[in-house]
């Protein structure tokens, strides 16, 4: 049989997008049930989406290409190696896709979404799409919109969501409130998204207002999201 219509999406945190029962934090993106509705309703072409697992405490060293000051991290090179020249290659080899950065995917939230972020701007020409929900912009004082700033070349050609929560740092500040540190998390994703703007990249931006810091609400906006990066 030759190759059939599938495209297909990385996914960073992968224990946490298909089963809350092997979910590292309780709760799951329902990337499955999701993506079963969307492809049987016409919503985005036929797709599947590979979930690599964090590794648990040294998730922040692998999701990570810059060390923060108080939190480490810094292993990113050999993160984006793994992906890049094993797990790509592995799913190519073994399961039906369509190759090719117009067939290529890569996204997470929080750290994951930042790694996904790193991986596709130092490796320009692989992926046509980017899910940034959630980013972990703080990282580091901010270094990676910096660096999106002064060299957003090799994003050119993505189409990137970014999505975040009006509660993310702070989950019980009270209705209708803005808590500084929530505020700073959506300047942040603004700033990014306006970044990339100015450089003519693609990018949608999506506000939640009340969202927290977690695989719910991730879920919630998961749909909005893969129809956006698929629909071209």
């Amino acid at each position: 049989m030759g190759r059939r219509a599938f495209r297909c999406c990385t996914c960073k945190d992968g224990q946490n997008c298909f089963d809350r029962a092997t979910s590292a934090y309780g709760s799951e993106w329902r990337v499955d049930e999701t993506l079963t509705r969307l492809i049987g309703d016409g919503s985005v072409p036929p797709l599947i989406v590979v979930g690599i697992d964090n590794a648990g405490a040294d998730r922040t060293h692998e999701y990570t290409f810059e060390v923060d000051p108080r939190d480490g991290g810094g292993d990113g090179t050999a993160y984006a190696d793994l992906v890049l020249q094993a797990i790509m290659p592995f799913v190519e080899r073994e399961y039906r896709v369509q190759t090719g950065p117009a067939h290529t995917f890569i996204g997470g939230s929080s750290l994951g979404a930042l790694v996904s972020l790193e991986i596709a701007r130092r490796h320009p020409g692989v992926f046509s799409g980017l899910l940034v929900m959630s980013p972990a912009l703080w990282w580091d004082n901010q270094t990676t919109i910096e660096d999106v700033a002064q060299d957003p070349a090799g994003l050119v050609g993505t189409r990137v969501w970014i999505d975040i929560g009006t509660h993310e740092v702070v989950p019980l500040a009270p209705p209708g409130s803005m808590d500084p540190q929530n505020q700073l998390a959506v300047d942040e994703a603004r700033r990014l998204d306006a970044v990339l703007r100015r450089a003519g990249i693609e990018e949608k931006l999506t506000v939640d207002e009340g969202a927290q810091h977690n695989e719910i609400a991730w879920a919630k906006r998961f749909p909005a999201a893969v129809v956006y990066l698929f629909a071209r």
